[in-house]
């Protein structure tokens, strides 16, 4: 693989640095989605409407089980699918927690009627050994536009 200018080097290091700030730190990785704020939040402390008449279904819930921070694999790429009332729907607003702590928002995407999709990157340390509890909060449409 042939390496690169230094200046086409420098572009894609500004082009990096403004997007996560100088100097990058890994942490802001993850500073992205609407609704950010409440990123590292405890869903037991602060209000947050959510819609009930969508269902979730996380996949590999059982991935959650039994985790081992220090291992080779870590469930951190959250997939599911919303079970949606109508079609009508574009997207959706999702708050993801892991162990109650909010670690990640995204939106969802259509897929066939009445169902979407979604997923997420939470960060590694996310998770705790043993047991994790994952839950995905499904904002109201007008917090979600």
């Amino acid at each position: 693989m042939p390496r690169s200018s230094p200046a086409v080097r420098n572009a894609a290091l500004r082009q990096k640095f403004s997007l996560f700030g100088a100097p990058i730190r890994f942490d802001n990785l993850f500073q992205i989605g609407e609704r950010k704020e409440l990123l590292n939040r405890n869903i037991n402390e602060i209000h947050i409407a959510q819609r009930k008449d969508v269902s979730v279904e996380i996949h590999d819930l059982a991935a959650f089980d039994n985790v081992e921070p220090n291992g080779e694999q870590l469930p951190a790429f959250i997939t599911g699918r919303l079970h949606l009332p109508n079609d009508s729907i574009d997207q959706l607003t999702l708050l993801i927690a892991v162990n109650n702590i909010i670690k990640a928002t995204t939106r969802s995407f259509p897929m066939e009627a009445g169902r979407h999709g979604f997923g997420a990157l939470v960060p590694e340390d996310s998770f705790r050994s043993g047991k994790n509890l994952v839950q995905i909060i499904v904002l109201p449409e007008s917090e979600s536009d």
